[in-house]
């Protein structure tokens, strides 16, 4: 439910300035054209799992899966470029958002025990812009290159200690998304903007540390991770 909202209000945020144009073609007075930079802040969902392709050491099924839900406050910042021809916006744009996203699921305070911490750190983007002008009004979409830190650890007490699986990578996937902005004045916009990430899977088969003994080949699992985010901005454009 929580993603339709998401979607819904974005394409509803971006399609509500159309109304403000009575002619599409007619040259608008506010230009949108060069470089701009400026900060975010919003709201992110992310949906983790952990898919088991085997039977492990941890007590997991093959075909099993577990599934992480993490949400919570985001903030970053933007910078890009804009060209204007009539009312058509094209535009190159990247960004990093900070994120500290955090999960855990189980307990893991007895021996046998096992629990699952997940965490984004950090996302990253670089995206084309396309956009119609409607004066000191832009609705646009975009969509491009993704990236995302993403930490996973699975953990066991066992009598000699605690049995670890840790792994943290940077993924690459991609993201689009759609928003508005709205001129102030000729140097400030605010806007806002839902945006969707998909990095699809990559293994986390590693060797798992098993105290006393050295590690040793303990677990082999796929991660799987997408995003949600919703976020209000304020950018500041150079020029005038």
């Amino acid at each position: 439910m929580l993603k339709q909202l998401v979607l819904a209000g974005a394409v509803l945020t971006a399609a509500a300035p159309v109304g403000k144009a009575a002619d599409v073609g007619a040259p608008p007075a506010y230009d949108w054209s060069g470089g701009y930079v400026g900060v975010h802040a919003g709201y992110g969902a992310v949906d983790v799992d952990y898919d088991f392709n085997s039977n492990d050491i941890f007590g997991n099924l093959a075909g099993e899966t577990q599934s992480e839900a993490l949400d919570g406050l985001i903030a970053g910042g933007q910078i890009g470029y804009n060209w204007q021809l009539d009312n058509y916006i094209l535009g190159l744009e990247g960004s990093f958002t900070w994120a500290g996203l955090k999960e855990s699921t189980g307990d893991g305070s007895d021996v046998g025990d096992v629990s699952f911490h997940t965490g984004v750190d950090w996302l990253a983007a670089l995206t084309p812009r396309f956009g119609l002008a409607f004066d000191d009004v832009l609705v646009y979409g975009k969509g491009g290159l993704a990236l995302a830190d993403l930490g996973t650890r699975i953990e066991q007490p066992i009598a000699s200690g605690l049995r670890v699986n840790d792994d943290d990578a940077t993924e690459v996937g991609w993201t689009v998304g759609a928003g508005a902005e709205m001129a102030l004045s000729e140097n400030w916009i605010i806007g806002v903007e839902g945006d969707y990430y998909d990095f699809g899977k990559y293994s986390a088969d590693k060797e798992v540390t098993n105290p006393p003994d050295p590690p040793r080949p303990g677990t082999n699992y796929d991660v799987d991770m997408s995003l949600w985010t919703i976020l209000a901005r304020i950018s500041y454009k150079f020029g005038e």
